[in-house]
């Protein structure tokens, strides 16, 4: 979902202020009534799915590995073009 500064782009861009109801068609619960199902209940299954286990364990042991990939510096991505043929 968007972080909390969404709101203040929208308004900025749109000149309203989002609301509660506004700020969930927006962000997914629009599919609640051709599915007929409630909002509480996506809400309920949204917090329990697979995505949402492993952000949370992340959450509790972060564990950053800062590992980069490609050419870290012009040198090297000029090395690389020539390798490869060029672009």
């Amino acid at each position: 979902m968007c972080s909390r500064s969404c709101p203040i782009l929208l308004i900025i861009l749109h000149g309203n202020e989002i609301t509660q109801g506004l700020w969930a068609k927006i962000f997914g619960l629009n599919a609640t009534r051709p599915y007929n199902i409630s909002a509480e209940e996506v809400m309920l299954r949204a917090g329990a799915d697979r995505i949402a286990n492993h952000r949370l364990a992340y959450r509790q042991n972060p564990d950053p590995h800062f590992q980069t990939f490609g050419p870290k510096t012009r040198r090297e991505f000029l090395d690389f073009l020539k390798i490869s043929g060029g672009i």
